[in-house]
């Protein structure tokens, strides 16, 4: 059985043969935010029903119960969504 100061000693050494902590910095902000958003919001609404269709299929994936509306209020993120979340399945 090995003693605290020797373990301790074992993981100093096995940490000391790593090469360090990589840099790790934070993106940058962007200079217009603004427009960085609209961008993304033009974006996501030309490729809609394809993103929609995708959730749904790693919303069931992960067992997600989702079912059709008959009636959609808008096709545009935020409004009424073509289905809604029924619950987890277990």
């Amino acid at each position: 059985m090995t003693t605290r100061t020797e373990f301790l000693s074992r993981i100093r050494t096995e940490v000391g043969k790593t090469p360090g902590l990589f840099s790790a910095r934070t993106a940058p902000c962007p200079s217009d935010p603004r427009a960085v958003s609209e961008t993304i919001k033009r974006e996501l609404a030309e490729r809609w029903p394809q993103a929609l269709e995708r959730f749904q299929l790693e919303f069931e994936r992960v067992a997600g119960v989702s079912r059709a509306r008959t009636t959609c209020g808008g096709s545009w993120p935020g409004t009424r969504p073509s289905w809604a979340p029924i619950s987890w399945t277990r």
